[in-house]
């Protein structure tokens, strides 16, 4: 049944900064080093730039399976585990923070405030994971710096001149391709579950009238995303490009309207053609709006900067290797289990046999290599934009 996920994942609009599902991993371990003293205490260091203990619980609390997955390919021989993800990752944010103010291109806070801003009009799911708890302003905010960071390292700190906005702004009115649009489509919330045919599916859409519980019937059916009945928001164009039929049902509903019967999905699988069935809720309709270059000033700047330098996340990724090699470059690890283990993973393996540069140091003074940045244009372990 949930072979068609990563379709609704490809429809879906992408949290851009936003961590991806928190992965099942335990914290316990580490605890006992860090709270056996009184206030903060400093668990790594960056040139002397710390990282404390709350700071790195909080990472902890954001270690993805991805992240599990790219160090234990980069070291298989190595025992990983969320504490040594987190601390790796902090220690690459920390980078990215250092790198960013030698090259000046910290951005302004006005800028980080008005992508953040946005990002709320364009994906509604952002505000109500804020609402929920899941993630803090201060966290998504906290990731757009390190793009933007990232993006101001990679393109040597470019500037966009206004005429260049101005024309790209006209343009982007007048662009035929979605990814190229600006203002914020009209876009419907909704709740899908999934049944097994029809006939089952108007059982389940009797009781869903009657109490509402998407909980309960999607633990009945073991149903998991995007089928769980957890409510999604997506652009009402995308939904009629994609999924035609999924569309027709939507439009004549008013907000907390179920479509009067099961919709059958087609979709294209990697063994072929599959159907499947959906009770669907109508949750909300969000009327459009059209942007004014204000608004989008700073999104729209990204934007150009990406297609007038191509290139820029391999140069960003050199540019931040090259800091992690150099001589004058030190990483101190405080937690003792970590000390070697960590600078391992800040290794970048291919360079190894030839790199003649600085080396990354414990506390101790042991050598560790040459240090590698992030995955290629990601400055964080957070998702990329999905935009041009």
């Amino acid at each position: 049944m949930y072979a068609l996920e990563g379709d609704y994942e490809a429809l879906t609009p992408t949290h851009r900064y936003l961590p991806r599902a928190i992965a099942a991993l335990s914290a316990t371990a580490v605890l006992p080093i860090l709270f056996g003293c009184q206030g903060h205490r400093i668990v790594a260091r960056l040139n002397g730039e710390a990282i404390n203990d709350d700071q790195y619980l909080d990472r902890i609390e954001r270690v993805v399976p991805a992240e599990f997955e790219q160090m234990s390919q980069a070291h298989p021989e190595l025992p990983i585990d969320a504490g040594a993800v987190a601390l790796v990752t902090a220690l690459r944010e920390k980078a990215v923070d250092v790198v960013a103010k030698n090259k000046n291109v910290v951005p302004m806070p006005d800028t980080v405030d008005s992508i953040y801003r946005y990002d709320l009009l364009l994906d509604a799911g952002i505000e109500a994971l804020i609402l929920k708890h899941s993630v803090a302003p201060e966290e998504i905010k906290k990731n757009i710096r390190l793009s933007l960071e990232a993006l101001g390292i990679g393109t040597d700190g470019a500037k966009v001149d206004a005429k260049e906005l101005d024309d790209a702004f006209k343009s982007a009115k007048t662009s035929p391709v979605p990814t190229d649009k600006l203002d914020i489509p009209e876009r419907y919330g909704l709740k899908l579950l999934g049944v097994k045919n029809t006939v089952e599916g108007q059982l389940v859409l009797g009781r869903l009238k009657a109490t509402g519980d998407f909980k309960t019937e999607a633990l009945q059916e073991s149903d998991k995303a995007p089928f769980d009945g957890t409510e999604r928001i997506f652009p009402a164009d995308q939904i009629q490009r994609q999924l035609p039929v999924l569309y027709d049902a939507l439009k004549p509903l008013t907000p907390g309207q179920f479509a009067p019967s099961p919709v059958t999905l087609t979709a294209q699988t990697p063994t072929g053609p599959q159907t499947f069935y959906a009770v669907v809720q109508l949750t909300r309709k969000m009327p459009s709006r059209v942007v004014t270059l204000n608004e989008v000033s700073a999104e729209l700047t990204q934007r150009l900067l990406k297609r007038k330098f191509p290139q820029w996340q391999q140069h960003f990724v050199q540019s931040l290797n090259d800091f992690l090699v150099a001589k004058d470059t030190v990483v101190e690890v405080d937690i003792e289990r970590y000390k070697t283990l960590v600078p391992a993973f800040l290794q970048t393996p291919a360079q190894l046999p030839s790199q003649q540069g600085g080396q990354v140091t414990t506390p101790g003074g042991m050598p560790s290599g040459s240090g590698a940045p992030p995955a290629a244009g990601s400055a964080t372990s957070s998702p990329s934009t999905g935009k041009p």
